[in-house]
């Protein structure tokens, strides 16, 4: 039986203490390309506008769709594809494509097109009817695994990207990590861990113009980005703090991801931790200006695992697995 995406139109959610009563509305609308298994699903929303974008594998093959709902994500118009190379999408739990929705319909996706580790980006300017060729967020070729990619649209439909890079990994001939998505070894940093910084870019018609947000983050978590109705940007990621402390992190740029501010730790969970979690940040801005981000931890001392709201300050507790 093939996977299928089920989305939920409308949720509300009410917090009492420490539980949580979820009650999804009754409309629903399935998601599937014929003959393929789905993973991977992000949304974005605009008004009345939805939009989900996933990865549809078939054959060891996979490719990146979309489809939007101009009702509330009560119906949806039939997927389309929108890598144009066929099956050069590369998917994991913390690398699905991720979509921003604004003007227009942005994807980007994690590729590895031969040897080359790649972030590209697709856009769409009839309403996700149909998507343009696609296009590389950065200089190419380059070396080292790149991926745990993330979207925003800012003022004059321009378009951010994130994500982790390593590039300036050394190579080592020592102890090497594997990318867990594309499986390839690789090198390690002077403390013993794989080297990824994180780099955003931003689309200019002349292409992409990449910064250099952080060096040394950690690796395997994804990353997140929106930006202000002021026009700030807001880049997330999970740090490596002093003695191998996984805290998430928040960078600023006030002009335009030219520069990024240096990065401030969300919440001192002080989750020791001498691997990658594989997990990273959500966030998400109102029309105030005010950041909320969400992120999984570690209670120290305990079994628990946590999941931690930042703005305002609310804790929802599970048992660990």
């Amino acid at each position: 039986m093939r996977n299928r995406l089920f989305v939920i139109a409308a949720l509300v959610l009410g917090l009492s203490g420490c539980t949580s009563d979820l009650k999804p509305d009754k409309a629903i609308a399935t998601l599937a390309v014929a003959g393929s298994d789905s993973s991977g699903v992000s949304l974005a929303s605009s008004g009345h506008r939805v939009v989900a974008a996933w990865a549809a594998t078939r054959d060891g093959h996979t490719d990146i769709y979309a489809a939007m709902s101009r009702d509330d994500g009560a119906t949806f118009d039939a997927p389309v594809r929108v890598n144009d190379v066929e099956g050069d999408a590369r998917v994991s739990g913390e690398q699905p494509p991720r979509v921003a929705l604004d003007q227009d319909v942005v994807v980007v996706w994690a590729s590895r097109a031969g040897q080359d580790s790649r972030i590209r980006m697709a856009r769409s300017t009839d309403d996700g009817r149909t998507f343009a060729p696609a296009v590389t967020m950065h200089q190419e070729p380059l070396s080292g695994a790149r991926g745990w990619q993330s979207v925003a649209i800012g003022p004059d439909n321009v378009i951010h990207a994130l994500w982790l890079d390593g590039r300036n990994a050394a190579p080592s001939a020592a102890t090497h990590h594997h990318d867990h998505a594309a499986g390839q070894p690789m090198a390690m940093n002077e403390s013993g861990s794989p080297r990824q910084d994180v780099v955003e870019a931003t689309w200019t018609p002349q292409g992409p113009v990449e910064t250099a947000v952080a060096p040394n983050v950690c690796f395997c978590c994804k990353t997140s980005i929106v930006v202000a109705p002021d026009g700030a940007i807001y880049a997330a990621w999970r740090h490596i703090y002093p003695n191998s402390m996984r805290d998430i992190a928040v960078a600023r740029s006030t002009d335009a991801g030219r520069t990024f501010g240096p990065p401030t730790r969300v919440s001192l969970d002080n989750w020791k931790l001498d691997a990658c979690p594989d997990d990273g940040p959500a966030m998400a801005i109102d029309n105030t200006g005010v950041v909320h981000i969400v992120w999984p931890t570690v209670v120290p001392g305990t079994t628990a695992a946590r999941l931690g709201l930042a703005t305002p300050p609310i804790w929802l507790y599970w048992p660990a697995t």
